[in-house]
């Protein structure tokens, strides 16, 4: 890797490799005056929906290099700046000892979490907005951005005990989080969020799929003499 890596900006990169993972959060305290939010927004040790499972330790290096320069977003949206609804104050890993007693019941096997204080920006509506919505419970998942750097393919356990293949994720770099809406099918939890950039382009290629098949089908029907 070369020595300028960790310094480049997301619209310089091949952003082919961003990632988001969607998970419950377990909020543990929240400030209404302030509009300050601590959340856990990662689960470590846990196979999740898209067939993942991040290491404790995995934060370790991106939070050193970009600490509380990861930016938060709504809904992982970048077209605007109008979309960065809160200030991370602070980000860390924790341990076992320091979940929570929900995030316990819920994933016996969790080793740990990330662990984020997030400041909303209360005198703009978009922030205010988004917190309003945290501290009525009327949001309450959160997903993160990030670059999956190191991995590994390891043998692992769904919880009914059968057996199954999962990625383990060992180092990744973060450059969101964001506050979401549970919408999407589990199994799609994992998906690629790239630059409004990417968005068009993908969209484009998609387009020019559809019209290749379309066009397919004009020369099938044709040949079956159908219209």
């Amino acid at each position: 890797m070369a020595a300028n890596r960790g310094r480049e900006r997301p619209a310089q990169r091949d952003l082919t490799r961003r990632e988001t993972k969607q998970a419950a959060a377990f909020t543990t305290h929240i400030d209404p005056k302030l509009g300050i939010v601590e959340a856990i927004v990662s689960v470590f040790g846990v196979l999740d929906d898209g067939g993942d499972i991040v290491k404790a330790g995995a934060f370790a290096r991106t939070i050193a290099e970009r600490g509380t320069r990861v930016q938060v977003l709504d809904s992982h949206r970048a077209d605007s700046v109008l979309r960065v609804v809160g200030k991370t104050l602070a980000i860390r890993e924790i341990g076992r000892e320091e979940l929570p007693a929900e995030v316990l019941a819920r994933h016996p096997e969790a080793t740990g979490g990330l662990l984020a204080r997030t400041q909303y920006l209360l005198d703009t509506p978009e922030g205010a907005g988004v917190f309003k919505r945290i501290a009525a419970g009327a949001v309450g998942e959160y997903s993160i951005g990030y670059d999956a750097l190191r991995t590994e393919i390891i043998q692992a356990q769904r919880r009914d005990g059968t057996a199954t293949q999962a990625r383990l994720i060992k180092e990744v770099r973060l450059w969101e989080y964001s506050p979401v809406i549970w919408g999407m099918n589990p199994a799609t939890a994992t998906v690629g969020v790239k630059s409004a950039a990417w968005a068009e382009a993908a969209r484009a290629e998609v387009q020019q799929v559809l019209d290749e098949v379309e066009a397919a089908l004009r020369i099938w029907r044709g040949e079956a003499g159908t219209y």
